[in-house]
């Protein structure tokens, strides 16, 4: 018998016996529920369930559609987890959940196939990224979502924009923050304060595309590693999930062709940061990896101008800039595909003047990301308050 169909047949199997145990949870597990589509989701939302287990002792059910899921592996007293596939037992329990309060990082709720629920639930949005709303993402990417928790001024702005253009109803838009920068800026205090925030005078570079066309993946990415290492510059290469999922031969294609010249490497451990604490620059494109990189670790980035990361066929309907676009001239330096020949001596410039780079994105930060090293908290009240709120009978 195949093995990838014995597999899948367990999974699908699995999944339907969670639907079955899902329909029967009872109101303490069916109060609050947190969905991720893979395990990478829960760097975005994992400290939120981690608040209400401990600060309020609130239950939490987890549901995945990822079967290497490390959530189902949790044995959290407050956690049950259960996985649910990406097939016709995912879109049933969509339509027939009873939460009161669910959260996902998962865009276009109501515009395909997962639906909302026919019950009345409420519906909590957590970015997964820093970048704008009406760029990356699909024109109506939010609309189905009750509560949006928003990173910064931008979002609410564009948000709110959105709803005038279009016509949709107010949404309840959270200051709220970016858990994943949260944790990326406190290992970073730490690494400040600890024996490893030594400076080396030969720089470590991680090289993080995107996915898509926008990635370097599809432009230049063999041509940049070529000229780091060529430059005898230690060069991390640190994939994007989907990336990974499309192209699944990549890492062992570069390791092959790199790994000789003594200065690659590839970092397979998405959910972990040792390759953003270890670089000192980043060299990113069009995605969010170099906003987290420079405001979280305060350290510069080197954008090579891939096309533009754009999904959303209406973005000329909303007059306003991309944050990604506005910030990016005060991240470090971005380069034309045509001249990565400059790569080494811009990398060991801006690496020369990093103390100067530290002093101006922590100020970047502040000004355009809300709550910084306690986003996670204000999700979590925010969250806890409505389900209190709505048993008392409150309107939502």
């Amino acid at each position: 018998m195949n093995s990838s169909w014995l597999t899948g047949f367990k999974n699908t199997l699995c999944a339907w016996q969670s639907l079955v145990a899902l329909t029967g949870l009872d109101s303490s597990w069916s109060t609050i529920i947190f969905y991720a589509e893979s395990n990478a989701d829960w760097a975005h939302i994992a400290p939120i369930v981690q608040i209400l287990n401990e600060k309020y002792q609130q239950p939490v059910t987890c549901i995945t559609s990822d079967p290497t899921d490390s959530i189902l592996k949790s044995h959290h007293e407050l956690v049950r987890s259960f996985f649910i596939g990406s097939g016709v037992a995912r879109t049933i329990f969509f339509q027939l959940a009873k939460a009161k309060a669910f959260v996902m990082t998962l865009t276009d709720l109501d515009s395909y196939y997962l639906k909302r629920s026919k019950n009345v639930v409420h519906y909590f949005y957590a970015f997964h990224a820093l970048v704008s709303s009406h760029g990356a993402y699909r024109a109506h990417a939010f609309d189905g979502y009750d509560t949006v928790f928003c990173v910064g001024p931008h979002h609410v702005s564009e948000i709110r924009e959105q709803e005038k253009v279009y016509k949709l109803r107010a949404k309840n838009l959270v200051e709220a923050g970016y858990c994943r920068l949260d944790k990326i800026y406190a290992f970073s205090e730490e690494q400040k304060s600890g024996k490893k925030a030594s400076a080396s005078e030969n720089p470590v570079v991680l090289v993080a595309p995107t996915w898509g066309a926008s990635s370097m993946v599809d432009n230049c990415l063999d041509e940049v590693i070529t000229t780091l290492t060529s430059a005898k510059i230690t060069t991390i290469l640190r994939l994007h999930p989907m990336t990974l999922r499309h192209h699944p031969e990549l890492p062992s294609r570069l390791e092959a062709d790199f790994a000789d010249t003594g200065f690659f490497s590839f970092d397979s451990k998405l959910q972990a940061i040792d390759s953003l604490l270890q670089a000192d620059i980043m060299v990113a494109d069009h995605g969010g990896s170099g906003l987290e990189f420079s405001l979280g670790l305060e350290k510069p980035v080197v954008s090579i101008a891939t096309p533009a990361k754009l999904h959303n066929s209406q973005r000329e309907l909303i007059k306003l800039p991309l944050f990604e676009d506005l910030i990016r001239p005060e991240m470090g330096i971005e380069l034309a595909i045509g001249e990565l020949e400059k790569l080494p001596d811009v990398i060991r410039d801006l690496h020369a003047k990093s103390a100067g780079w530290r002093n101006r994105l922590e100020q970047t930060r502040l000004k355009n990301i809300f709550n910084i090293g306690k986003s996670a908290l204000v999700m979590a009240d925010y969250i806890y308050s409505f389900v209190v709120g709505s048993q008392k009978g409150k309107p939502s």
